[in-house]
């Protein structure tokens, strides 16, 4: 028995090291959550601070939205006026190039050579000038930030096909009823030269018969007479040199001139 008693005495001890040693274990897990409870109480804090500050930066952002509706504004008026002066100056560089055309036989070798290498940078640089006055034209008239892609020769602009909707009623009228926008799917458009080799070998030049002349927009309208044009949308049936013949809302064909001022975009 008293063996016995010993074993069983043993056994106890045995267990009661194993109990101690489970204590101790569970003791450090303990102190382990309550280090963790501790971070994630931190943690909450701060997300909380981050809320607040949130909240004073949307405080913020509203008042700057009213502040950049007017600042929009004026970025129209200021658009108009670059575009007026990108026209002005593409005329003076026609006339430029017909007087160099004219003075061409005169000059010696090397002073050709840099004239052309002057007139290859100036017409290196338009194509940029244009494209940033293409991307604030469709910032002002609410399609966004516009992305970019230059396909060979053809500058792409992708407008959101959310935002598409609010670029056409306003740059184009809001009466215009426009087929229904496809949310979240682009627009690629292109914005199409009349003047552009591309445009007269195909077609022939705009103003071959004189009908409107350049800059002063006499003959069938007048580029400065915009608000007594009209608007709408319809199917385009045939494209001539100086325009297109379009089937509008109603089935009735509509003639479009186009002059120096007309703008065109496509999406092909």
């Amino acid at each position: 028995m008293i063996k016995d008693l010993e074993n069983r005495l043993q056994e106890a001890k045995d267990l009661q090291t194993s109990l101690a040693a489970s204590i101790a274990a569970s003791q450090a897990i303990i102190n382990d959550n309550n280090t963790k409870i501790a971070n994630i109480r931190n943690t909450i804090d701060e997300i909380n601070a981050k809320i607040r500050n949130l909240r004073d930066t949307l405080d913020a952002l509203n008042k700057s939205a009213n502040t950049l509706e007017v600042d929009v504004s004026r970025a129209r008026t200021d658009l108009s006026v670059a575009q007026a002066k990108d026209k002005t100056y593409a005329d003076q560089i026609k006339d430029f190039q017909n007087q160099i055309n004219v003075q061409t036989p005169k000059l010696v070798d090397d002073d050709l050579k840099k004239l052309r290498v002057l007139i290859d940078n100036l017409n290196n640089t338009i194509p940029q000038i244009q494209n940033q006055i293409n991307r604030e034209y469709y910032y002002c008239y609410g399609a966004g930030k516009v992305d970019t892609v230059t396909t060979g020769s053809v500058i792409v602009y992708v407008v959101k096909g959310e935002a598409f909707g609010h670029y056409i009623q306003n740059a184009y009228g809001q009466t215009v009823s426009a087929p229904t926008v496809v949310s979240g799917i682009d627009y690629r458009l292109q914005v199409v030269d009349p003047f552009s080799r591309i445009w007269t070998a195909k077609y022939g030049y705009p103003l071959a018969n004189g009908a409107r002349t350049a800059g002063t927009g006499s003959g069938s309208f007048s580029c400065q007479g915009g608000n007594s044009g009209s608007s709408g949308w319809g199917t385009i049936s045939s494209v001539s040199n100086d325009g297109f013949w379009v089937n509008d809302a109603s089935g009735k064909s509509v003639k479009l001139s186009v002059g120096t001022c007309s703008r065109v975009e496509s999406t092909s």
